[in-house]
């Protein structure tokens, strides 16, 4: 796992792989089991949990409890992911997470070979697409995965699954033909389950963002290949790579879909190299839709386009942990704890909500250069712009140099910095990631995670090309 800092408040993206020492499983592996970690975590560890469930609100969540706690019984570990979500739903919090992360090598090669297959081919079904007429919230069509391509559609004109079938696989787990994933619609969303290069299932909710161009399943992301959707301002090789643009009108868009650590010399380097076009641009817009959120230092290079010589006005929330013998040893070990952290943390009982630092909240630094004063600053975002990237619409509006356009964000900033947690065994993979960190002590109120953050200008739903839109508007 790792964790970054960013100015001030930690916001971050902690990267899911094989969950640390802090993420042991007990060897029970069942449902109810479980079900039963998943409860006692969030009731513990979860900094959220005495903050949005006060006595008035706790035989609600008892109910919740008790309501989705028989489903768990006899559950497959597909089925027992999704009671789980259902479990974690109650918060409103996209970074309290159940993730799909199993860990079974045996028997790979029997898995592999029992997957279904359809003879199908990138030709034929891009025949079979352009016959039909697709919305950009269809998930048929050719979508690019990390390492392979594949065809998405019903298996028959009666069926309402759809399926992943591979068309090519650089990683050669799979081979043309398979089955690569399934979705199924549930209560009018969308659930996934792709197979992993173990052939292990990993289930997640599904959002389509860029006008249908993105598919997001945390922590995986699928780029649409065909039908294209030609503004959606994507690199063809990397979605999550930021790029720039300019439009015929004199607007250049800076799009970026992931502020994960990586990302952060890629960003740099395209504005240094881009600076003299941008610097002449009539509008910037920067494209934040569909962006997953990571560490808010990667968006340093966007400094330069909100910042404000108003500035931004003081800080005065108070960030707050919780005290658990869990948390405890992960502040103990961690090389980014504020001074004198643990010894609040250990001079208060378990449950008690602890001042995170003592030291004010640094605003971001000024930044060496700044757009022209006249050039028009425009932020884009929709539901899928979570994390971190709240956190520069925030940015930008306390400045108040930018204005915000597009859809509400997803709400993913009360709460931040995440820990791993395996709660099932192993081979049935169940994760949660849970956050550290509130970033205020008065929270809810006053957060975001429930409603999102609000554009200063809503894009109406049916608008096809937002740029030109905002062009006008």
């Amino acid at each position: 796992m790792m964790c970054l800092p960013r100015f001030g408040v930690f916001i971050v993206l902690c990267i899911l792989t094989t969950p640390s020492a802090h993420a042991q499983a007990a060897q029970t592996c069942d449902c109810p089991s479980a079900f039963a970690r998943t409860v006692q975590t969030i009731q513990t560890d979860y900094v959220a949990f005495p903050l949005e469930v006060p006595l008035a609100r706790r035989a609600e969540w008892d109910a919740h409890v008790a309501r989705l706690r028989p489903l768990a019984v006899g559950a497959d570990r597909v089925a027992c992911s999704w009671v789980l979500r259902s479990l974690t739903a109650f918060f409103h919090d996209g970074h309290l997470l159940i993730v799909d992360i199993p860990v079974d090598t045996a028997g790979r090669a029997e898995r592999r070979a029992a997957l279904p297959r359809r003879n199908w081919s990138e030709a034929t079904m891009r025949r079979a697409l352009a016959d039909r007429a697709l919305s950009p919230t269809s998930l048929e069509g050719i979508w690019d995965g990390p390492g392979f391509r594949v065809a998405v559609l019903p298996d028959s004109a009666a069926d309402k699954r759809l399926l992943a079938v591979v068309l090519r696989d650089d990683s050669a787990h799979y081979e043309p033909g398979q089955v690569r994933g399934t979705f199924e619609q549930v209560n009018g969303e969308w659930r996934a389950t792709v197979w992993d290069g173990n052939s292990l299932p990993r289930t997640s909710p599904v959002e389509l963002s860029r006008v249908g161009a993105l598919m997001r399943m945390p922590p995986m992301i699928w780029q649409r290949v065909w039908p294209s959707v030609p503004d959606a301002g994507l690199d063809t090789s990397d979605p999550r790579r930021p790029t720039i643009r300019y439009l015929p009108s004199g607007t250049a868009v800076v799009s970026i879909v992931s502020f994960s650590p990586e990302y952060q010399e890629p960003l740099q380097q395209l504005v240094d190299r881009e600076w003299a076009r941008l610097s002449q641009a009539r509008s910037v817009i920067i494209d934040l839709r569909g962006n997953e959120g990571g560490s808010s230092t990667v968006a340093a290079p966007l400094l330069p386009f909100v910042w404000s010589e108003a500035g931004i006005s003081p800080d005065t929330t108070t960030p707050v942990v919780i005290a658990s013998e869990r948390n405890n040893d992960f502040w103990a070990h961690t090389s980014w704890a504020p001074r004198g952290l643990t010894d609040r943390l250990h001079a208060q009982p378990a449950g008690a909500l602890v001042t995170f630092s003592d030291e004010p909240t640094p605003s971001p630094p000024r930044p060496p250069r700044l757009a022209p004063p006249q050039q028009r600053i425009i932020i884009l975002t929709d539901r899928s712009t979570v994390s971190a990237a709240e956190q520069v619409v925030l940015w930008s509006r306390a400045y108040g140099r930018a204005r915000i356009y597009g859809e509400p964000t997803g709400g993913a900033i009360d709460y931040q910095s995440t820990l791993l947690v395996r709660v099932a065994c192993a081979s049935m993979g169940q994760v949660l990631s849970y956050p550290l960190i509130a970033t205020s002590s008065r929270l809810p109120a006053g957060g975001f995670n429930h409603r999102g953050i609000i554009p200063d200008v809503l894009v109406p739903p049916d608008v096809r090309d937002v740029f030109a839109w905002i062009d006008v508007h």
